[in-house]
């Protein structure tokens, strides 16, 4: 009688672990809150389960950000920024958004604590004023002390270490600069620190003894290949930023050389432009949130910068079916993966060469394409977003 008591109870509980789980799937052991089991990822492309509602219990696709898990129900995130996506629209802000929606459907609640700000939020993002240069006050110091995690990029190193130690919280640095943060990589603080590149190549070029994952810019590709039947007619070689770093020289030089074919440059988010550009063939168009008329005019993009730790113009264009040429930087090496050709940005000859090569219909210019695209069909398979979510369940928040 016993062992039949027993094998009735050990039937019981295994049964009611089994109602825990997603589409009858065994949820992971380190979740510890009931709402987290209605997540589950799986498989290198880090699709998702939902129970219930979203795609009533298939696997939604990497990348599809409705995830119906319950709000908050993994903690509490604050952000330190210097500047967010309400600010400015440059790539690290944007980044950093839309990971923040992502982590919020995900079950996060989220919040940007930075000084540049006047709005309480944006796009559903609670933003949190910070006194510049003098103590945190009564608001920071209790939004601090609901936080378990923290997340940071531009901002200075040595304030978000201040207080992340006084708070007794685990930090995660995001990198998007080629080098950046070496004091922070190479030492040991009073809390845990993660750090997070943009890409793997960056940490080959500054590794670190902390604790790493790397997360690159998520692109909704769908809404590029739609505009690739309007690109397929365009004219113009195209530069998305004119600061100098990220080539705006180069796009000069380049006019000048080749005064039969039009060029256009897109002024960016930040940074002193370079707009002097006196040829007839060159046109400056004004910084747009929505850069899908500029792709759709262009016949090939360019990215001729001194220093870049991925490339998200250069994913944006490929999938619309246009040739890229970037420079000769890790990052963009890892990103267009060979789909690309390289130039250094102050070699104008190479450049030349490439969009005289490029320019034209013919064998070479529908072979960049096709790289272009079976390079885009590579990343889909890929969602940073839900392995960061995942990697903060497991490796960051503190166990209670």
């Amino acid at each position: 009688m016993l062992g039949l008591g027993l094998l009735l109870i050990a039937a019981i509980f295994m049964s009611s672990r089994k109602m825990l789980a997603v589409g009858g799937i065994e949820a992971p052991a380190h979740m510890t809150h009931p709402q987290e089991h209605m997540v589950e990822l799986i498989g290198r492309k880090e699709g998702l389960k939902a129970s219930g509602g979203a795609a009533n219990g298939q696997e939604i696709p990497a990348g599809n950000f409705e995830l119906g898990v319950a709000p908050g129900s993994k903690g509490n995130i604050t952000w330190l920024m210097h500047s967010c996506a309400a600010t400015i629209k440059a790539g690290a802000e944007l980044v950093a958004h839309e990971l923040t929606k992502y982590l919020q459907k995900a079950g996060w609640n989220t919040r940007i604590m930075l000084y540049d700000h006047t709005m309480e939020s944006f796009d559903g993002v609670p933003l949190i004023k910070m006194p510049y240069q003098a103590p945190l006050d009564d608001n920071c110091r209790r939004i601090l002390g609901e936080t378990d995690i923290l997340l940071t990029q531009n901002f200075v190193p040595e304030d978000a270490l201040k207080i992340a130690e006084e708070f007794g919280l685990p930090i995660c640095f995001f990198l998007h600069l080629d080098i950046e943060k070496v004091e922070v990589l190479q030492q040991r603080w009073n809390v845990p620190v993660h750090v997070v590149y943009n890409a793997m190549t960056q940490h080959e070029v500054v590794p670190t003894i902390h604790q790493w994952t790397v997360v690159r810019p998520h692109v909704n590709y769908e809404k590029f290949e739609a505009i690739a039947g309007q690109a397929r007619s365009g004219k113009n070689v195209t530069l998305l930023n004119c600061y100098e770093n990220k080539g705006g020289k180069t796009l000069k030089l380049l006019a000048e050389a080749m005064p039969d074919i039009p060029f256009v440059g897109v002024k960016g988010g930040y940074g002193e432009q370079v707009l002097d550009g006196s040829t007839s063939n060159i046109t400056y168009k004004e910084h747009s949130a929505n850069p899908l008329p500029y792709y759709a005019e262009s016949r090939i993009v360019i990215m001729p910068s001194r220093s870049e730790s991925w490339g998200r113009v250069a994913l944006e264009a490929m999938a619309a079916g246009i040739p890229v040429i970037v420079g000769d930087t890790p990052g963009l090496r890892e990103c267009t993966d060979g789909a690309a050709p390289i130039c250094r940005q102050e070699d104008t000859e190479c450049w030349s060469r490439e969009i005289r090569r490029l320019y034209p219909d013919g064998p070479e210019r529908s072979a960049a394409i096709a790289g272009g695209l079976r390079r885009i069909a590579q990343l889909k398979g890929i969602n940073d977003y839900a392995a960061f979510d995942k990697y903060l369940m497991e490796n960051v928040k503190p166990r209670i």
